[in-house]
């Protein structure tokens, strides 16, 4: 009796370990025939300062590729909800002061109490030669609100590189394997 409690109390912090092991970083590619581009949703990355206000936010890259064409075009989609006064995200630069443009995808609030809680979700561009040539170390961006607000994300070496190399699969498929040879 006194073992199986023994092997008991050493298994249990192994078992409570291995489940808090994060999931592996993966990229999700969404293709149909309706569509003209290959979409490639990145890993993310979130910031939640604190439950009794400061901004949530949620950001990963969100590649297009064209299916005729090949060309390719980023966004750091990025989703944002705080208690308070809207804040406007409207303004981005990378870590070379460098503007990139901002693209509204949405904006709502719910108000089941005193105060609103508002969700903004925006698009900041950002080139495929810049992703490229910053693959290696990285990329943080500031995102700026017309209020005041603003915080960074930073955009990881292994999420770059994840995000491309889906993008170079697509571009450039793998060859058909060869056909098996012919049965004597």
């Amino acid at each position: 009796m006194f073992r199986q409690h023994l092997a008991a109390a050493f298994l249990l912090p192994l078992l409570v370990l291995a489940a808090c092991v994060a999931p592996k970083p993966q990229v999700t590619v969404t293709d149909d025939q309706f569509s003209k581009q290959v979409v490639v949703f990145g890993w993310g990355n979130y910031v939640d300062n604190n439950p009794w206000g400061g901004i949530f936010r949620d950001w990963r890259l969100r590649s297009f590729v064209d299916k005729q064409t090949h060309a390719v075009s980023h966004q750091i989609y990025v989703e944002i909800h705080y208690d308070d006064e809207y804040q406007y995200f409207n303004r981005a630069a990378d870590d070379t002061a460098r503007d990139l443009a901002v693209l509204l995808i949405d904006r709502s609030n719910t108000c089941p109490r005193v105060t609103c809680t508002h969700y903004e979700t925006v698009g900041i561009d950002i080139d495929d030669a810049t992703l490229r040539a910053r693959a290696a170390q990285g990329i943080q961006v500031k995102l700026s609100a017309r209020r005041g607000s603003s915080f960074v994300m930073t955009l990881s070496p292994e999420q770059i590189g994840l995000q491309l190399a889906a993008i170079d699969r697509i571009i450039h498929p793998a060859p058909p394997a060869a056909p098996p040879p012919p049965a004597k």
